[in-house]
């Protein structure tokens, strides 16, 4: 399945869920889970982001609500 084929099928997803669903939703998704639930370091999601620097990676890094409380 191609890049088109994707966005197609979670697009569909995301309306069957009455939410948007892209790709950069999931990457987001993604890093977040990384970072929060299996305690990644910041170098090894970046890396699996590909991403060069480490700063690209830090708007996954704010605290939640629940990090908050």
């Amino acid at each position: 399945m191609g890049g088109q084929g994707i966005q197609t099928r979670l697009r569909a997803l995301g309306e069957a869920a009455e939410m948007e669903v892209t790709p950069h939703c999931l990457r987001h998704t993604f890093a977040t889970c990384l970072l929060r639930e299996a305690k990644a370091d910041l170098v090894t999601v970046a890396a699996l982001l590909d991403h060069t620097s480490i700063a690209t990676i830090a708007i996954y890094t704010y605290p939640s609500e629940a990090d908050l409380e």
